[in-house]
């Protein structure tokens, strides 16, 4: 736990350094073994801590690849292996007014909402659904060509159009599908997180 704490104050820190730069919307801020990018204007690179994340990138991870990048405006996504994410929709305004969005193409990921979610629903589009998040976090998967979120803490979750505020709901493309069990949890958490 130290040594996450630590690498998000890191990559905090390098985040306040490199804002200024142009398309730059993030770092990474943990990654396990492996996790790679694809800016759009430059080939496949290995992330490590503290490398800048751009806007309409692709992060994959392998097999036994897992990251955390962390968003200027404090939201932050952690992604399990086997997962593809494309950040095509993030604009952050000190003042106001910025948005969250996102793909999933494949895998999962943990979601955590910064102020551009308390502002306005942050959008992640997987093949099959749109999923809102509003001031929340969420777990969110695409495997088996379904998608699944649930939503951990706050104010709404909303998937193709179908909303809820209750904790520990679970929303598909087909609505809701009823309360998060202990297990599911401890599963989609192991997924993503790795070993306790």
């Amino acid at each position: 736990i130290r040594a996450a704490v630590c690498g998000i104050a890191m990559a905090t820190a390098l985040l306040a350094a490199g804002g200024a730069a142009a398309q730059q919307i993030g770092v990474v801020a943990a990654v396990s073994p492996d996790m790679r990018g694809s800016p759009p204007a430059g080939g496949s690179q290995v992330k490590s801590l503290g490398s800048p994340v751009v806007a309409d990138e692709t992060i994959v991870t392998s097999a036994s690849g897992r990251g955390q990048l962390l968003f200027r405006d404090q939201t932050t996504l952690s992604v399990s292996p086997n997962s593809e994410i494309v950040l095509d929709g993030f604009v952050f305004d000190p003042a106001g007014g910025g948005r969250t969005g996102l793909s999933l193409t494949r895998g999962a990921l943990r979601f955590i909402g910064g102020l551009n979610s308390r502002e306005q629903e942050a959008i992640i589009r997987t093949p099959t659904a749109i999923i809102g998040v509003r001031g929340s976090s969420a777990l969110i998967s695409y495997k088996n060509n379904q998608t699944q979120a649930i939503l951990i803490a706050g104010d709404r979750l909303c998937v193709s159009g179908t909303c809820t505020n209750r904790q520990g709901a679970i929303m598909t493309e087909n609505g809701y599908q009823g309360q998060v069990t202990q297990a599911q949890m401890a599963e989609t958490l192991g997924q993503i997180d790795g070993p306790p």
